[in-house]
């Protein structure tokens, strides 16, 4: 969930990280996943895409954040520093055909964001993931029940994972 949530879509959409010539036999392992669940995820951590999804002003995400501890410094987010960040943690842009399936969870209710926690684990961020998914072609069973996203399978992560994960066929 949360933060997880975000590791674990992150890397669900990450091309492979291995390095086959490294001396490091763990480095030498492929990072890519069967599929990914997430719970109260954010769509992205590209905080500049938030006023967007949201419908509000970069101005009111600052007064959200700065109100909630969350560390918020403009003129960092967007530096060049920031700009390779954010780059690296849009996980809406790094969501590609081919990408292993996806399951989220965002039990949040809709609506005007109240703070920046609730804005972070917003079902409308299970929104925008599934209508990215839809764009690039690839498997997403998205619930936000509190705005009326429910997937058609029914199934629940247990039962999504049932389906992805299957037992390797050792020799």
């Amino acid at each position: 969930g949360s933060a997880g949530a975000a590791a674990s879509l992150w890397l669900n959409f990450r091309d492979d990280l291995a390095d086959p010539g490294s001396g490091d036999p763990v480095a030498r392992q492929s990072t890519r996943l069967s599929c990914a669940g997430a719970m109260a995820a954010p769509s992205t951590l590209d905080y500049l895409k938030w006023p967007d999804i949201f419908g509000i002003s970069l101005a009111r995400l600052g007064e959200m954040a700065r109100g909630s501890g969350f560390e918020w410094d403009e003129v960092e987010v967007r530096s060049e520093r920031g700009a390779r960040l954010r780059a690296e943690t849009d996980l809406l842009a790094l969501m590609s055909p081919g990408d292993p399936p996806f399951f989220v969870h965002n039990n949040e209710e809709g609506g005007p964001p109240r703070h920046f926690g609730h804005m972070a684990h917003h079902p409308y961020h299970a929104r925008v993931l599934k209508q990215r998914a839809a764009e690039v072609g690839i498997e997403a069973v998205i619930h936000a029940p509190r705005i009326g996203l429910h997937d058609p399978s029914g199934g629940d992560l247990v039962a999504f994972f049932v389906r992805h994960l299957k037992p390797s066929k050792r020799k």
